[in-house]
């Protein structure tokens, strides 16, 4: 069991082959300690990089600012990033555009209410 081992000079050299690995020790298999080889690693769930809701489609299969109903029903617009990558982005609905709020209107002085002549009092008084 020998292998060949080029060495650094233009003459290469034979060497001894190390031994093969052990997989099974008294019977059973080896466990090896790292987290290398042998070992069940837990895989790790990557989250959806697009925006919950946008359209199935990939938004680079439309022109720009094509419009198309997403899976929340909302509607959701092409739209070009700087670095010329097209992605969904949600449009605003009419219904959810909120009507502008009206102008306050100017404050108005008001004038002092002219006094009754009759108070309660005088009015009870002349009841008697």
């Amino acid at each position: 069991p020998y292998t060949w081992a080029p060495a650094a000079a233009s003459d290469g050299e034979w060497s001894l082959r190390e031994p093969p690995q052990v997989h099974m020790v008294d019977g059973k298999p080896r466990v090896e300690d790292s987290a290398g080889r042998g070992v069940k690693r837990r895989k790790t769930v990557e989250k959806d990089p697009r925006q919950l809701g946008e359209p199935k489609d990939k938004a680079s299969h439309f022109g720009n600012g094509t419009k198309r109903r997403g899976v929340d029903g909302r509607m959701w617009q092409v739209a070009m990033l700087e670095n010329l990558s097209e992605v969904w982005v949600p449009c605003e609905d009419k219904e959810s555009r909120a009507p502008p709020a009206p102008e306050p209107e100017p404050l108005k002085e008001e004038k002092p209410k002219a006094k009754s002549k009759s108070t309660p009092e005088s009015a009870a008084a002349s009841m008697a």
